[in-house]
């Protein structure tokens, strides 16, 4: 049960929110058995889990009964077959059980639930481990059995019966029941732990089941009654006689249907994940247009052990993907999507893995680590043993990063969607002749990930120059598309080999259930290795572009990394994990990625304080409130020195907040936050961080999200973390200025910028004293207002814009030569934004258009000759 928490309470196909079924073979577990690892995950439950799932255990017992229980029809004879004493039980329905189940009963674990509320500690379940894959279940327990007999009494009399026959109903019960006394029934019951031969799957069975005190008694049904209440009076002294053992046995065979039943309903079916993980669907917003279904199939099984009064469990981890699993047989269960290389399946019996394989089910097997096998048991930071260790192997990593790979889960692609500042003008500032190009510093961009190798994980220890994860990303291809002519053209293609460090910290859903996040611990720069290709339509030697371009891939994988959901640790049956800790743990089996825990049991339900209706909150949990008390944005030129290895000791782009919260807890809080629902940071106590973060290199608009708690204490972290919104911006807008298509005498400022709309800029011109105008949201001025400002052309007109933050561009023109007034043969625009005038020529016929065609020409005779080439 507790290992269904962690594995997610059971999830089998479409009963599991974004899984579909496994697909129909190969059995028995409907993917190829060669991806399949018998203890990939390794789970340990120390004697304090089994103790505290004693109440859960009797909360299921009591669901499955219900309000009582059915007894079936049963045959009884008092001596043997031959006797003339026999009973016929329940051989007529009555109220609350259908015709074919017989009499309706009461079977009470808890005393308080007695109608005369006499309430003890003599009844109640316990379990324990009492031998090899043993657990021995003993309940203390009330009856009240009214029953419908028929019966045949009688004595032998020279080979005849002699007696009466009838029915009746009588009450059978215990004293515990009516509160005449201190021992209730006591049963208990042998539940065999074992592996099913076929898939290897956990099974429980219920072994012997004896009744080992008795204390009932009867009333009702005349002089039958009478005898039955005689005899059942003394039946608990009874019990080890022929008789005694007669009844017990009769008993117990009536309990056994249910107590099974029960028994069955312990673990959920399947206890783990079985179905195809909708990839598709998860990662929509990234269009992964090639990706196909991973097939999981995480359940416990494998291999089974009891130790030190504690229970070490194997699971069956399988994973696959496969582009048409319609088409499957022994040679095609792992066909790549189309948008990667073929690589070859991971052989789990070679190296580097060499998994011993299994004969019966031709699958591959790791053997039970020390650590999560009891041998020792896992101490928590008190000292104390934890309730719950769970080990995820490497190999069962790597071959989940294959399977990414091989689905073409990792074929993603990144835009504005993603990452709104992602534009034409930002990469300008790695590329210049990017500028060239484009007509639009806001024309959206694409990065188009092409994985080439699968991913392989290594593990570490936790700490900033050793994260937890490692995951190495060997020939990722990125290409980086712009918006040009009205479609999208790949202006180079990035090649890159990088180790991506994450670690994982418990936080919480808005369910109250804790949730492992990963949080981004950084790149490694030294095992990154860039490589540029495809770079013809830029001037920039690839070696230029090799230097700027990983802070784009930084900003960019933090984008994609802000999609990863945690790892939801829902509660089954009211249990629940808690004081949860995520950690390294090496074996001479494998290293592990070991999550560590107490049970939690009869976690209450969230509960919503709706007592600030602007910022309602579960109860009990921390409410944060952030300000910002600084926006630092470099110059232009200092951000173009940001974005290549160069930067030195160049001030980055920072904002500084102001944290505060009220949380019901006393002692220190701790901070997490994450920009523009990238990756989350590391919780640390900092009230006024200053972040630095890589996003900020792309000017724009961008959004910090905080989330505060109790030092450590996961369940108080604020469930609706707030937002503060923020500009950088540093360039100023660009000017193009040009004359009006229809107007000759009005002048368009043609201003654009990176980051506010076109709406949101204001104009201005300068007069002969050097002063701004006023600022106008009209980007126009006409010819007689410019001659005013020139003093009738003698002086360079200049042409202002402003953008949201204040930044602004200017130009100069010459306003007779722009406007056609004075024959130079081309026109000038002096500054940013330089545009051809349109002077006339000697027939009247502007200038700038004759040039266009000329340009149109040219270019036609080009593309014939190049086809001639070619």
């Amino acid at each position: 049960m507790a290992l269904g928490v962690a594995l997610g309470g059971g999830c089998a196909g479409s009963g599991c929110s974004g899984f579909a079924p496994l697909p129909s073979g190969p059995a028995p577990f409907n993917l190829p058995t060669n991806q399949l690892i018998e203890g990939g995950m390794q789970a340990r439950l120390t004697k304090p889990a089994l103790d505290k799932l004693m109440k859960p255990i009797v909360d299921l017992v009591k669901s499955s009964l219900g309000p009582g229980i059915c007894l079936i029809k049963e045959d009884a004879f008092v001596g043997s077959s031959g006797s003339c004493t026999h009973l016929v039980v329940c051989d007529t329905a009555t109220a609350g059980c259908a015709p074919s189940n017989g009499c309706a009963a009461k079977l009470i674990l808890d005393s308080k639930d007695r109608p005369n509320m006499v309430q003890d500690n003599a009844d109640g379940v316990s379990i324990a481990v009492t031998g090899p894959q043993t657990l021995t279940l003993k309940i203390g327990f009330d009856v009240d059995f009214p029953l419908r007999v028929n019966y045949a009494v009688g004595v032998r009399i020279l080979g005849s019966c002699v007696g009466t026959d009838g029915s009746c109903n009588f009450d059978v019960y215990n004293d515990h029941y009516k509160g005449n006394s201190s021992t209730p029934i006591k049963l208990s019951a042998a539940i065999v732990l074992g592996i099913a031969p076929a898939t290897g799957e956990l099974t429980l069975t219920l072994g012997d089941l004896n009744i080992d005190s008795l204390d009932i008694h009867a009333s009702g049904c005349g002089v039958l009654g009478g005898l039955v209440g005689l005899a059942l009076d003394g039946l608990d002294a009874l019990i080890d006689t022929g008789i005694g053992n007669t009844l017990v046995n009769l008993l117990a065979d009536l309990l056994r249907p249910t107590i099974n039943a029960a028994l069955q309903n312990l673990l959920p079916k399947p206890l783990g994940l079985a179905g195809q993980l909708d990839v598709k669907g998860f990662l929509a917003s990234f269009n992964p247009v090639h990706a196909t279904g991973v097939e999981m199939f995480l359940v416990p099984g494998g291999y089974v052990q009891t130790s030190n009064g504690g229970l070490t469990l194997g699971v069956m981890t399988g994973i696959n993907s496969d582009r048409n699993p319609t088409t499957r047989d022994p040679s095609t269960v792992s066909e790549p999507s189309l948008c990667v290389p073929a690589r070859p399946v991971p052989s789990l019996g070679a190296a580097p893995y060499s998994l011993p394989s299994n004969a019966t089910r031709n699958d591959f097997t790791l053997n039970p680590a020390g650590e999560f096998a009891g041998m020792p048991e896992p101490v928590g930071p008190t000292g104390a043993v934890e309730d719950v260790a769970i080990g995820i192997s490497r190999t069962f990593l790597d071959l989940v990063g294959f399977h990414l790979y091989n689905s073409g889960s990792l074929c993603l692609q990144i835009d504005g969607s993603n990452l709104k500042q992602l534009n034409g003008g930002a990469l300008s500032l790695l590329a210049p002749s990017l500028s060239n190009i484009i007509g639009d510093p806001m024309a959206p961009l694409q990065l188009v990930l092409r994985p080439q190798q699968p991913l392989i994980f290594t593990l570490g220890t936790g700490i900033t120059t050793s994260p937890l994860v490692n995951v190495q990303i060997a020939d990722l291809r990125i290409d980086f598309y712009a918006w040009i002519e009205e479609r999208f053209v790949r202006i180079f293609t990035l090649g890159m080999d990088l180790n991506v460090g994450i670690n994982l910290a418990v936080t919480k859903n808005a369910m109250m259930q804790p949730v492992i996040t990963p949080m981004l611990s950084g790149i490694d720069p030294s095992a990154i290795t860039l490589r540029a290709l495809n770079t013809d339509l830029l001037t920039e030697p690839p070696a230029d572009l090799v230097k700027a371009l990983p802070a784009v891939v930084g900003i960019a994988l933090s984008a994609l990394g802000g999609t990863i959901p945690g790892f939801g640790l829902p509660s089954v049956a009211g249990i629940a994990l808690d004081d949860i800790t995520v950690a390294r743990a090496q074996t001479g089996m494998d290293d592990f990625l070991g999550i560590y825990a107490t049970l939690a049991v009869g976690a209450p339900a969230p509960l919503v304080d709706w007592s600030d209706p602007q910022h309602p909150h579960l109860a009990g949990e921390t409410r944060t409130t952030v300000e910002i008390e600084e926006v630092y944005v470099p110059a232009p030129e200092a951000y173009a020195q940001l974005l290549t290895s160069d930067a030195g000791d160049v001030k980055r782009p920072h904002v500084k907040l102001k944290l505060s919260t009220v949380t019901p807890v006393a002692g220190f809080v701790e901070y997490s936050w994450r920009v523009d629902g990238g990756f989350w940071h590391a919780y640390d106590v900092e009230r006024e961080p200053v972040i630095t973060d890589p996003a900020f290199l792309l000017q724009g608009r961008h959004d910090i999200e905080v989330r505060a708690r109790s030092f450590g204490r996961w369940e108080t972290e604020d469930s609706q973390p707030p937002k503060v919104s923020f500009v950088m911006d540093s360039v100023p807008p660009a000017l193009a200025p040009a004359l009006d298509g229809r107007d000759r005498t009005l002048l368009h400022y043609g201003a654009t910028d990176w980051v506010s709309p076109k709406g949101a800029l204001r104009y201005a011109t300068e007069d002969l004293a050097g002063q701004t105008t006023s600022w106008s949201a009209d980007d126009t001025l006409r010819y007689a207002d410019a001659l005013a400002f020139t003093n009738n052309g003698q002086a360079p007109l200049v042409l202002l814009a402003s953008d949201e933050m204040g930044n602004i561009g200017r130009t100069t023109i010459d306003v007779e030569a722009f406007f056609g007034k004075k024959d130079l043969g081309t026109a000038t625009a002096h500054g940013c934004g330089c545009e051809l005038g349109a002077a006339e020529g000697p027939a009247g016929v502007p200038i700038a258009p004759l040039g266009a065609l000329a340009l149109a020409l040219l270019a036609i005779g080009i593309g014939r000759r190049r086809t001639a080439r070619s």
